[in-house]
Formats: structure tokens, C-alpha cells, sequence
């Protein structure tokens, strides 16, 4: 990639585009959240909340099917499998206490645990 100027150049206006759902947050944000931060109804670490989802970091490789063998007969069984590897998929909600906010001391008990 680096070879080509042509190719490394446009390989980096790739890596510059915002995400598609920057828009959609920045409005979440605007409409919800920071009205409800004003009128002192939460504060921030509402952000810390697991609802709000931790995505992966785009740069780290995923693979599609992890370790899936022939214990996976249907397409339910590797969902299980796979949510059971990796609890961001599944927002934390079968263990809460997992979220990586909830290891943060400050904020123990702070939020509703989902059900």
C-alpha cells in the first residue's frame, strides 16, 4: 500500500471519514443527554452507563467465526458461542458486572442494573 502514492493516499482519506452514526449521536447527545445533565438529573458518567455501548477499537482484526468447531449446529448455538466469548457483542447485559465502568470504584451501584 505504502509502495503506491496513489493507493496510500486514498487509503488515508479512508481512515479520515467519520463514522455514519456521529451524526445520530451528536443529536442523542444534544437532545437527551445534556439536557438531563443541565437540569441535574444525571451527571455525566451517565456516559459510563452500559448502555451505552463500548465498541472494539476499529483496528483490531475480529475474526468472523471464532473457534467455531462442530458443536455449533445451528445458527442460535454460534451466537451463544459467540456471546459468550466476546460479552461486548451482547452490551454486558447477561453480566453487568463485567462492564469495564463498573470496575471503576466511583461509580459502584451508581446505575440501574439492566434486567
Amino acid at each position: 500500500c505504502l509502495a503506491d502514492p496513489l493507493l496510500a493516499e486514498y487509503h488515508e482519506q479512508r481512515r479520515q471519514r467519520r463514522s455514519r452514526a456521529g451524526v445520530a449521536w451528536r443529536q442523542f447527545l444534544a437532545k437527551y443527554v445534556v439536557p438531563a445533565i443541565r437540569r441535574h438529573l444525571c451527571d455525566i458518567d451517565i456516559l459510563l452507563d452500559p448502555f451505552f455501548l463500548h465498541f472494539p477499537k476499529p483496528r483490531v482484526l475480529k475474526e468472523w467465526y471464532p473457534r467455531l468447531t462442530g458443536n455449533a449446529t445451528t445458527f442460535a448455538d454460534a451466537l451463544e458461542i459467540l456471546d459468550a466469548e466476546e460479552p461486548w457483542r451482547f452490551q454486558y447485559r447477561l453480566n453487568p458486572q463485567d462492564h469495564p465502568a463498573m470496575q471503576i470504584a466511583r461509580l459502584a451501584g451508581k446505575f440501574i442494573a439492566p434486567q
